[in-house]
């Protein structure tokens, strides 16, 4: 039988992501009724000039369908060659605060010291995955 310890920070990570787009959707929903932007730039995304916040989240958003790609194989790798552990169910985790603090950087501040930071540590938590996956082969 297949280990599901995995599933609960995928499931997380999937939930994050359902958030921020209600997020992005309520982001932009403001900046229309605001006057920031037009609602005729979302048909086509080249009528007007998207708000600065706009531009940020819908990046972010992006953001979480391209590393995290990555990261559910790597998890699913792990589930099916059973090769869950303590160490990698912890290096899921991991990736899965460090992708919220990212988000909250990248939103927020925008500082890129702690993003790059944050980005980073899901990278390594990523690799810490794989090691263990090479290793037990």
């Amino acid at each position: 039988m297949v280990n599901v310890s995995m599933v609960y920070p995928m499931a997380a990570l999937v939930g994050f992501t359902l958030l921020f787009s209600v997020y992005m959707f309520w982001t932009r929903v403001q900046e229309v009724k605001n006057g920031n932007i037009k609602a005729t730039y979302f048909k086509t995304y080249d009528d007007g000039v998207p708000s600065r916040l706009v531009v940020k989240v819908n990046r972010h958003y992006t953001n979480l369908f391209e590393l995290p790609v990555i990261y559910y194989a790597t998890c699913l790798v792990t589930m099916v060659l059973g090769f869950e552990s303590g160490f990698s169910v912890g290096c899921a985790w991991t990736f899965v605060i460090a992708r919220v603090l990212h988000a909250v950087i990248h939103v927020g501040p925008n500082k890129l010291y702690p993003r790059m930071m944050s980005f980073s540590l899901g990278w390594l938590a990523i690799i810490g995955m794989w090691v263990q996956i090479l290793r037990l082969l």
